[in-house]
């Protein structure tokens, strides 16, 4: 046998060998995948929809499992298999093991399609809309959609509208291009007046009337005829317009003019009406108008000007300052200060600007005196003012009643020369009741009333108050005087009396806060302020009471007091309630009875010098107990019913009140 057949031979038994080999693995196989599906329980899978369920691909990507004619065979728990076909999203999924052994339903979700639109302009401004409804505004369309068959609109503005249908299928993407028709409209200009030149765009078109044709989009229009403004108009076209029609009334060109001034800050008018200088003002060509130009302090000057249209006419205005005569003088002389400066002694003739300004006339110990003062080049100016003294006009000044802070009336006095005390041989006159020679020349304020009890408890709230307007009793005169020092603060008034501690220390005579009346100020109000002539009582010289005079130790006071005043009935058997009583000629209310009143003075023994005359007497500044003045409602003789009459004291009692009083 030759080398040849025996190597047939042998590839003869290599291919016996194989086939045996081959056929022997297929029937493992088949036993093994017998077996498998003998003993391994079988998880039926349905694919939906119905369509794709023959031709979808299940595969196992986890686990040990195997998919047999749509049935899953697992010797592993929780196999993870995967879902595909094609136009639809792939499902992975795990089976678990209380899913194993019934039947698994896997509904695949369509994919979407894709419609990529292009336009073939630079920027249509479209807005696309798919079967009617509108998607988007945008110069293409990118859009994912269902598969199916659609509309596809666009209106580009600028081109003519489009419209084209599209089938998409699942996932799958549809890209065109879409071709832009160019728009063109109608075009009609008029102008009033025509024959008016017209660019579109910056080329011209040509002259008014015009017809010709527009494209879409936007185009500037500028339309010019001499003698008048030119008209600028950005017109934008659209495929919703069908014609595009224009009629200008032309405006004349206007005529202006600019006007410079000096100096500046001044008021600017033309035909009266204000405008600002260095601006460019339009004004009706041919037309005259008149620009006034003031500033205080100079002479105005007024043009009248006239324009020709396109033209601008330029004016100057250079004001000339006005200076007028001053003539100050007063009574007596003083320094004259000019806004601030001092520039002389009355009298003194000054030249100054016709502007206003802020003169003063200073003199020590004299009222500051002000004026405004405006000079004119067309007449002198002329101030002759007559100074007064610090004091003097503070007494021209002053209020003559006002109501303090407690609700006290207060009435302004201006008092004269007296004579108080009482002669030795006038009826009732009591040793201590010296004739003193008085001058009072300080104007001063007076309450109408004695203080009540609710006006006091203001100051101290501890007081008692039986009735709102019965006068306080029971006050010591140095509770009367803290009390004036209170009031004062409350006005922010300089407190007239001075305390160290508790205890008084002496006044202050100059200041204006509230204080207690002197005892020559009571007795002037009670005998001669309001009067022609002074009197010995408050109501004149004849000891009979007049019915209603007062509030004292009437009849309801037999038995009741040592004295009383028969035949004298008042109403009142106490305290009657301030005010009850009319005033007297002073215009003040119970100086005659209710109750007796603290005075400031110390009380004093020591008579007068002979000649001596006492000015603004307010006392000393020492001594043991201070003067108490007028009747009281327990009073019932002659003697006590003067007003010459002085008690003393310091201490509280039911029959003594007080009433205030300040220095202006």
């Amino acid at each position: 046998m030759s080398e040849f057949n025996q190597e047939l031979k042998r590839a003869a038994a290599r291919q016996h060998r194989i086939f045996f080999f081959s056929l022997l693995v297929i029937i493992l196989l088949v036993v093994s995948v017998g077996g498998f599906t003998l003993f391994v329980k079988g998880t039926p899978i349905r694919v939906a929809p119905a369509e794709i369920e023959a031709t979808a691909e299940l595969e196992v990507i986890n686990g040990m499992a195997m998919i047999v004619d749509g049935t899953l065979f697992s010797l592993s728990r929780n196999p993870k298999i995967k879902t595909a076909a094609q136009g639809f999203a792939v499902d992975e999924r795990v089976i678990t093991a209380e899913q194993e052994g019934t039947q698994q339903i896997i509904e695949l979700v369509p994919l979407p399609g894709q419609i990529i639109l292009t336009t073939d302009k630079e920027n249509p401004a479209a807005e696309w809309f798919v079967d009617g409804k509108p998607v988007s505004l945008s110069k293409d369309l990118d859009l994912t959609i269902e598969a199916g068959r659609y509309t596809i609109s666009v209106d580009p503005k600028y081109y003519l509208k489009e419209s084209l249908d599209i089938d998409v299928g699942r996932g799958e993407v549809v890209q065109q291009i879409v071709a832009m028709r160019e728009l063109t409209v109608p075009l009609k200009i008029e102008t009033i007046p025509g024959d008016a030149l017209i660019e579109v765009d910056g080329i011209s078109a040509g002259k008014s009337p015009l017809i010709s044709e527009l494209s879409g989009g936007k185009h500037q229009f500028v339309i010019r005829k001499d003698g008048y403004a030119t008209t600028e108009e950005l017109l934008e076209v659209t495929n919703k317009d069908e014609t595009v029609s224009r009629k200008y009334r032309l405006k004349i060109e206007p005529a202006y003019v600019t006007i410079d001034i000096t100096p500046k800050g001044g008021q600017l008018t033309l035909n009266g009406k204000p405008v600002k200088h260095n601006t460019k003002i339009s004004v009706a060509p041919s037309r005259s108008y008149d620009v006034k130009y003031v500033k205080p302090g100079f002479f105005g000057q007024e043009k009248s000007v006239k324009v020709a249209s396109g033209t601008t006419e330029a004016l100057v205005f250079a004001l000339k300052t006005e200076i007028g005569n001053v003539t100050i003088s007063s009574t007596p002389s003083a320094v004259v200060i000019v806004n601030g400066q001092p520039v002389g002694e009355t009298p003194v003739n000054l030249r100054l600007q016709a502007i206003p300004h802020r003169v003063q006339l200073v003199r020590e110990g004299y009222r500051l005196q002000e004026k405004k003062v405006t000079p004119s080049a067309a007449r002198d100016v002329r101030w002759n003012a007559d100074l007064l003294t610090i004091e003097a006009a503070k007494k021209s000044e002053a209020k003559k009643t006002y109501v303090n802070a407690v609700g006290m009336q207060m009435k302004l006095f201006k008092p004269t020369a007296f004579v108080m005390g009482a002669p030795r041989h006038e009826t009732g006159q009591r040793a201590n009741e010296f004739v003193k020679q008085v001058t009072l020349d300080r104007y001063f304020y007076a309450s109408r009333r004695e203080v009540t009890q609710r006006q006091f408890a203001a100051f101290k709230p501890s007081a008692s108050v039986a009735a709102q307007n019965i006068p306080v009793t029971n006050v010591s005169w140095l509770e009367a005087a803290q009390f004036c020092n209170w009031l004062s603060v409350q006005e922010g008034l300089k407190p007239f009396y001075k305390f160290s501690g508790n205890r008084f220390a002496g006044y202050t005579a100059s200041a204006n806060g509230y204080r207690l009346l002197s005892e020559a100020e009571w007795e002037w109000l009670a005998r001669k302020a309001g009067r022609q002539v002074e009197t010995r009582f408050p109501w004149g010289n004849d000891p009979v009471i007049p019915t209603g005079s007062g509030n004292i130790a009437d009849e309801s006071a037999r038995g009741k007091t040592r004295f009383y005043v028969p035949d004298y009935d008042d109403s009142f058997a106490g305290l009657a309630p301030v005010g009850s009583f009319d005033a007297d000629q002073s215009g003040l209310n119970d100086l005659f009875g209710n109750v007796s009143e603290w005075v400031n003075d110390y009380y004093s023994l020591t008579p007068p010098a002979k000649g001596e005359t006492f000015k603004n007497p307010l006392g000393g500044l020492s001594g043991d107990k201070h003067v108490i003045k007028g009747s009281n409602w327990q009073s019932g003789t002659l003697t006590e019913l003067r007003p010459s009459y002085r008690d003393a004291g310091d201490e509280g009692r039911k029959n003594v009140g007080f009433r205030i009083g300040r220095y202006l």
